[in-house]
């Protein structure tokens, strides 16, 4: 992911009503989530019971270096995928499933344009 990219976006994560994606923080969002490791990362986080998982207990489910995690981890927070807080010595990752919603909108609002020749729609 391109940090001078990145760096310029800014992907909201307070509890008020959300604006659309940009086709530039979609792509973020999906660049990242185009890693195998990082998919793998944040449907554990998704499916996960409560406000989230802490690091160690991802690294046990996905069987990784910690610094290997952390990069990865770092790559999934940037683009507002998942948000990371610290409790104590651990750091707590939990998926922002609001950020998720607006991915998902943006897709389906992609998948309504007429630009997609018609063996390619539903």
């Amino acid at each position: 992911m391109d940090a001078r990219i990145n760096a310029n976006l800014k992907i909201p994560s307070g509890g008020r009503e959300r604006q659309p994606l940009t086709p530039g923080e979609a792509a973020l969002m999906l660049a990242a989530l185009g890693n195998p490791i990082r998919m793998r990362a944040f449907r554990h986080l998704v499916e996960a019971d409560g406000p989230g998982l802490k690091v160690g207990t991802l690294q046990n489910y996905l069987k990784l270096p910690a610094s290997t995690l952390n990069h990865h981890l770092t790559a999934l927070s940037r683009c507002g995928l998942i948000r990371q807080r610290r409790i104590g010595r651990e750091v707590q990752n939990e998926p922002s499933l609001e950020n998720l919603q607006r991915l998902e909108r943006f897709l389906e609002e992609m998948g309504t344009l007429s630009f997609l020749p018609g063996d390619f729609r539903a």
